[in-house]
């Protein structure tokens, strides 16, 4: 089987009003990473770009000639705190936890922990929550002109997808050891 390298591309993360720069790879089957230290389960996180690049280089990591991407996980959990059942939810609220879910489903595997959503059965209420979020990011590609879906969730859906989303990251901050939880 002839498997191409990952691209790895600079992303930005904020999370507990810190900036952090990584680097976010692109892998085959949407098995995508961020980087970590070699023999470890810790980020390979920086406080600037240029100390990223200098990493990277160090690693023989060549980097994707691309704007770097933002993920503010702090607006993703209190977005996700303020999820409010009975109402529909807007495209932006969407994107803000499709975007965070996608980053933070991400972290996890980087650092060997386990991801759920993959369509399982047992999965279900959990699934259907990550279809609709990702349907109502109302994302160009996929909505058609002149269209847009805002979603409402049940309020198991809402729990299964909160509950799941706040496991994966304390499971992922403490296997990482980077970030205060």
């Amino acid at each position: 089987m002839n498997s191409e390298a990952p691209k790895n591309y600079i992303t930005i993360l904020k999370i507990y009003g810190k900036v952090y720069y990584a680097i976010w790879q692109d892998e085959e089957n949407a098995k995508n990473s961020l980087v970590t230290l070699p023999a470890s389960s810790r980020f390979l996180l920086c406080d600037t770009l240029n100390a990223l690049r200098e990493s990277a280089a160090k690693r023989g990591l060549t980097l994707e000639d691309e704007e770097p991407s933002f993920q503010d996980m702090d607006r993703f959990f209190r977005t996700l705190a303020r999820w409010r059942p009975l109402r529909i939810s807007s495209t932006r609220t969407c994107r803000i936890l499709s975007d965070g879910l996608n980053m933070l489903e991400d972290m996890a595997r980087s650092v060997g922990v386990p991801v759920l959503l993959n369509g399982k059965d047992e999965e279900a209420p959990l699934w259907k929550a990550y279809e609709k979020l990702f349907c109502g990011s109302n994302l160009p590609a996929m909505t058609p002109k002149g269209e847009c879906y805002h979603p409402w969730f049940p309020c198991y859906q809402r729990k299964a997808i909160r509950r799941y989303l706040r496991k994966l990251w304390r499971e992922t901050a403490a296997r990482s050891g980077q970030f205060n939880v």
